[in-house]
C-alpha cells in the first residue's frame, strides 16, 4: 500500500472517530436541554477563548484607524500590550491619501473631486 494511500486511509478513519464523537456530543447535550445550534455556538465560542490545544499560538491580526498621532499610539500600544493581537496602525490621513490615487484614476472621466478627503469632511455628501 502506498504511503499517500495509507495516511488517506488514516484520515478516512479519523473522521469517522471525530463523527462518533459529534453525535455523542450532540446527544449529550440534548438530553441537557441544548439544541445542536446552541452546541454549534458553544462549541465555536470555546475555540475562539481557549489557547489552542497543539500549543501553536495563533497569530490575530487587526488594523487600527485613529485621526489624532497620539492616540494612535497610546491607543495602538494599549492592544499590543494588553493583548496577544498583532496590531497595525495607520492615520486616518495617511490612509485617505494612499487611496487618493486609486481614485483619481477610477474617477478620471468625471468632474467631482478626486481628493476622498474634500467629501468625508463635505456636509452636503454626508447626507
Amino acid at each position: 500500500m502506498s504511503d499517500t494511500k495509507a495516511k488517506s486511509e488514516s484520515r478516512v478513519e479519523s473522521m469517522h472517530k471525530l463523527l462518533a464523537v459529534v453525535d455523542e456530543a450532540l446527544d449529550q447535550a440534548g438530553k441537557l436541554g441544548f439544541s445542536p445550534e446552541e452546541l454549534f455556538l458553544t462549541l465555536y465560542a470555546r475555540t475562539q477563548a481557549s489557547p489552542s490545544t497543539s500549543g501553536a499560538k495563533r497569530d490575530v491580526k487587526a488594523l487600527f484607524i485613529e485621526c489624532s498621532r497620539p492616540e494612535l499610539a497610546l491607543f495602538s500600544g494599549e492592544m499590543m500590550t494588553e493583548s496577544s493581537v498583532v496590531v497595525c496602525s495607520s492615520l486616518v490621513e495617511d490612509k485617505i491619501r494612499s487611496l487618493a490615487p486609486r481614485a483619481a484614476r477610477s474617477s478620471s472621466t468625471t468632474k467631482e473631486s478626486t481628493n476622498p478627503a474634500s467629501r468625508c469632511f463635505d456636509p452636503a455628501w454626508s447626507s
